[in-house]
């Protein structure tokens, strides 16, 4: 597959978990920002949250999404490693 053969296939692979952990980020963000305007308004957040089976498969995504970045990360910066010592850039 040349998502995974090639080095351009990993590096859309990477930014693609990228872009999911900043989604991430801001949505982790903005449901603390709730807390600062609404006590009531945080509290439903969390409830929601908190009470959903969807809640624990989008952390065990992350989780995954979090350990693909990083294999993929080492794995570029082996590749790129490799190919500046035999002295092709």
């Amino acid at each position: 597959m040349w998502l995974t053969n090639s080095s351009i296939g990993r590096k859309v692979i990477m930014s693609v978990t990228g872009i999911a952990l900043i989604l991430f980020l801001t949505f982790h963000g903005c449901m603390n920002l709730v807390a600062l305007f609404s006590e009531e308004g945080y509290n439903l957040v969390c409830e929601m949250l908190g009470a959903n089976w969807y809640a624990v498969a989008a952390t065990l995504g992350l989780a995954a999404l979090v350990v693909l970045h990083f294999v993929y990360a080492i794995i570029l910066t082996a590749s790129c490693s490799t190919s500046s010592t035999s002295g092709t850039t």
